[in-house]
C-alpha cells in the first residue's frame, strides 16, 4: 500500500457537501500558503487549488453551492461509460488481473457481445420515437465514436434492465437496480421529499456496494472507482439545497 493509504474506511453516510463558510476557511488556508510545499499539501488536503472566478461576481449563489452536479453528464455519460467498460471488460487492467477473472464481465465473451449488440440495435423498432427522437444504435459499431448522451441513457438505464436480466450475476444485477431506481427518481419532473430520501438511500447503497463488488479493496482495481461514483452521494442533498437538478442541468 502507498504511504498514507492505510486509513480506515470512510462512512459514506457521513459525507456532506461543505458549507460556504467551511469552503472559505479551507480556501484561506490554501491562499495563505507560504511555500510551494505547503501549497501542494493544502491543495491535496482540501481539494481546492485556487479561488473561483465566480467569487468575483457581485451577486451570485455562494461557492460551492454555485456548482451543483450536472446530472445529464453524470448519468448519461460518465456512469454509463464506466458500467459498460466494466461489463464488457474493456477498462484498463493489470496483466495479472484480466477481465476473464472478473465475475461481472458478462459481455466480454465475443459470442455474448454479438447477441447483446444486435438486441440493442433491434430494440429501436419497439421504442416510441414520440418520446425519444434518438434511439440507441449498435454499441459495437458506434459506442466509441459518437454515441449520444441520450443513447447511453436509454441503453444503460432502460434496455439493460431487460438485456442483463439472468445474464449479470444476481448480486450485481440487484446492485445495478439500486442505481436505476435512484436515477429514475432524480429524472422525474415531480418527486416528493419521501421519494428523494428513498432514492438517496438507494444511491448510497449502490456506492457502498460498488467498492465491495467491483473494486474489492484491491489497489490494482482502484481506477474502477471513477469520481462519478462518489458524486452520487451528493445528488439528493443538492436537490434539497438547489432544487431539481434536471432543470438546473438544462
Amino acid at each position: 500500500m502507498p504511504s498514507g493509504s492505510g486509513h480506515p474506511d470512510i462512512d459514506i453516510n457521513l459525507i456532506t457537501t461543505p458549507s460556504p463558510d467551511k469552503y472559505n476557511k479551507r480556501l484561506q488556508n490554501v491562499r495563505g500558503s507560504t511555500s510551494n510545499h505547503e501549497y501542494v499539501h493544502c491543495c491535496k488536503e482540501y481539494g481546492i487549488c485556487k479561488q473561483s472566478i465566480i467569487s468575483a461576481l457581485l451577486k451570485s449563489i455562494a461557492v460551492p453551492k454555485y456548482f451543483p452536479a450536472d446530472t445529464m453528464h453524470l448519468f448519461a455519460l460518465n456512469i454509463s461509460q464506466l458500467l459498460i467498460s466494466l461489463w464488457h471488460g474493456s477498462i484498463d487492467h493489470a496483466e495479472d488481473n484480466g477481465p476473464t477473472t472478473w465475475p461481472f464481465t458478462i459481455l466480454h465473451d465475443n459470442a455474448v457481445w454479438q447477441v447483446h449488440r444486435k438486441s440493442v440495435a433491434g430494440a429501436r423498432y419497439y421504442l416510441p420515437i414520440c418520446l425519444e427522437s434518438r434511439v440507441p444504435q449498435n454499441p459495437a459499431e458506434k459506442i466509441f465514436s459518437g454515441y449520444k448522451a441520450v443513447e447511453y441513457l436509454v441503453y444503460v438505464f432502460g434496455l439493460c434492465l431487460a438485456l442483463l436480466y439472468c445474464l449479470l450475476p444476481w448480486k450485481f444485477y440487484y446492485h445495478y437496480c439500486k442505481l436505476v431506481f435512484g436515477m429514475c427518481v432524480i429524472y422525474c419532473y415531480h418527486k416528493s421529499k419521501e421519494d428523494l430520501l428513498e432514492a438517496h438511500q438507494a444511491l448510497l447503497k449502490f456506492v457502498y456496494k460498488f467498492e465491495i463488488l467491483y473494486y474489492q479493496h484491491k489497489p490494482m482495481c482502484l481506477h474502477f472507482v471513477w469520481p462519478c461514483i462518489h458524486a452520487l452521494t451528493h445528488i439528493v442533498p443538492e436537490h434539497f439545497c438547489m432544487g431539481s437538478l434536471i432543470e438546473l442541468s438544462q
